[in-house]
């Protein structure tokens, strides 16, 4: 019995056992598989092949691991002039996040904003130029897909900074 993850072998965190039916000399063979698996081998094939004098067998499945969100913000430097500032965010899950929020956070870790919807680009509010000093912050990104993550919480965070430069570049 061989297993192979990707192109990995990984027999040895395996073990069988094999009862030959002695009238019909059939041979019943089971293999069990321990191995832990992390996010990275989320849509790899695991493949089991058998072989013996007669020739071989093979199945495979390919795995889905199930994984809490990781969350990437992007730090910000928006001029004075920039009327267009967007926030983005890479989030990665399987599977896809069912919650997505934002708030807006100040140098003392208040909350000074929440912002509404899904997106992973935060697009913020158009304010008269001599206001954009105020989107200065940290931004969080708060996403949940069900899935405990490492740290205990069904909720995971990104954060990026933000700063706007009331004068110029």
């Amino acid at each position: 019995m061989y297993w192979f993850l990707g192109q990995q072998n990984i027999t040895s965190n395996s073990t069988y056992l094999s009862n030959l039916e002695s009238p019909t000399d059939k041979y019943t063979v089971i293999s069990n598989l321990r191995y832990k698996v992390h996010r990275s081998y989320n849509r790899q094939k695991l493949i089991c092949i058998a072989v013996n004098i007669a020739g071989s067998m093979e199945t495979s499945l390919t795995l889905n691991v199930k994984y809490a969100p990781d969350i990437t913000v992007e730090n910000k430097t928006f001029s004075l002039t920039q009327s267009s500032r967007q926030i983005p965010s890479s989030v990665d899950s399987n599977p896809p996040v069912n919650t997505l929020a934002w708030h807006h956070k100040s140098t003392y870790g208040e909350i000074l904003r929440e912002f509404s919807g899904k997106n992973q680009i935060l697009t913020l509010p158009a304010v008269p130029e001599d206001q954009r000093y105020q989107d200065t912050g940290e931004y969080v990104c708060t996403a949940d897909n069900g899935i405990v993550g490492i740290n205990g919480q069904i909720k995971q965070k990104g954060s990026g900074y933000v700063s706007s430069n009331v004068f110029g570049e």
